[in-house]
C-alpha cells in the first residue's frame, strides 16, 4: 500500500543519527493523497559539534527513489529564507503529518507569515506559468499526468489567491471545498483556458501589488533560532530523537492511513 517499510530499511542504515524534526510532505500534507500514494518524508538531522565548529553543517541529501529528503538545520533555514514553498509548508502542516519536533520548527512557526514574501508568490506564479506552457504545447500528454499537472497548477494559483486576499502564511492545506475541487481535477481534468485566465488575473500586478521582500529583522530572528540550536548542539544540550523514535512515528502515521482507507 505504501513505502513505509522501505523507508524504515533506509533509515536503519543510520542507527546513530539524531533527529531534530521530521514530517510528511507532499500529497498527504496537501490533503490530496490517493489510497496508493507513497508518503514523502522530510527529516532534519542533528549535525555533529565538529561540523558546526568547522562550518560544515550545511548538507542536503535526497533519496529520490523513496521520496526522503534529509537536511541539517542550516540547510532548512537557508531554504526558508529563500522562500522554498515545500519548506514553508512545514510551518502550516496538518497535525497528523507532523511526526517529530524537538522544538525547532515550533520556534519558527510564529514567523510563517513574515517568511511568505514577494519571492514566494513570484516563484509560485512562475511554476504555474511553466506548467501551463507544458500543458499548452504537449497535447499528447497522458491524461493522468495532464490532469495531475492541472491540479497542481490550480493548487499553486489557489495558494497565491489566499495570500493576495490576506492569508498570513503560504498554506500547506487548502480549504475543504478547494481540496474537493482539486481531487476532481485530478480525476477528470479541467478547461485549460480557465486555468490560463486565473493565472492572468493573479499575475496582474496592477490589481494585486506584490508583497514586500523579506525584512532584515525577520531574517535575523529566524537565524537566531538555528544559531541557538547549534550552540546547544556544541554544548551537548540539544534535545533530539533517535531513528527508532522516527520509525515508530512513521508507522503510527501508516496505521492512520490504513484506518482511513
Amino acid at each position: 500500500m505504501n513505502n513505509i517499510d522501505s523507508i524504515e530499511k533506509a533509515l536503519e542504515q543510520f542507527p546513530q543519527q539524531r533527529i531534530i524534526s521530521a514530517w510528511i510532505e507532499g500529497d498527504y500534507a496537501h490533503g490530496l493523497a490517493a489510497k496508493d500514494n507513497k508518503p514523502s518524508l522530510c527529516v532534519i538531522t542533528m549535525p555533529q559539534p565538529w561540523e558546526i565548529l568547522l562550518g560544515e553543517a550545511r548538507t542536503t541529501q535526497n533519496m529520490r527513489d523513496l521520496d526522503i529528503r534529509i537536511l541539517t538545520p542550516l540547510s532548512y533555514i537557508d531554504g526558508l529564507l529563500d522562500g522554498h514553498r515545500s519548506l514553508l509548508e512545514s510551518l502550516t502542516l496538518p497535525t497528523e503529518c507532523f511526526l517529530l519536533d524537538a522544538g525547532f520548527i515550533r520556534a519558527i512557526e510564529p514567523f510563517a507569515h513574515r517568511l511568505t514574501t514577494s519571492n514566494v508568490v513570484k516563484t509560485a506564479l512562475d511554476d504555474a506559468r511553466g506548467n501551463l506552457s507544458v500543458l499548452r504545447h504537449w497535447p499528447g500528454m497522458k491524461s493522468a499526468k495532464r490532469n495531475k499537472s492541472m491540479a497542481e497548477t490550480a493548487r499553486l494559483l489557489n495558494g497565491v489567491r489566499h495570500i493576495q486576499s490576506g492569508t498570513e502564511a503560504w498554506p500547506c492545506l487548502l480549504d475543504a471545498d478547494e481540496i474537493t475541487l482539486l481531487r476532481r481535477i485530478r480525476l477528470h481534468g479541467m478547461n485549460l483556458a480557465d486555468l490560463e485566465r486565473d493565472y492572468g488575473l493573479l499575475a496582474d500586478t496592477r490589481k494585486t501589488p506584490p508583497l514586500p521582500p523579506l525584512e532584515p529583522y525577520v531574517r535575523r530572528q529566524v537565524e537566531d533560532v538555528v544559531l541557538g540550536l547549534n550552540r546547544r548542539i556544541v554544548n551537548r544540550e540539544a534535545e533530539s530523537f533517535s531513528v527508532k523514535n522516527l520509525i515508530h512515528a512513521l508507522h503510527g502515521f501508516g496505521d492512520g492511513i490504513a484506518a482511513d482507507a
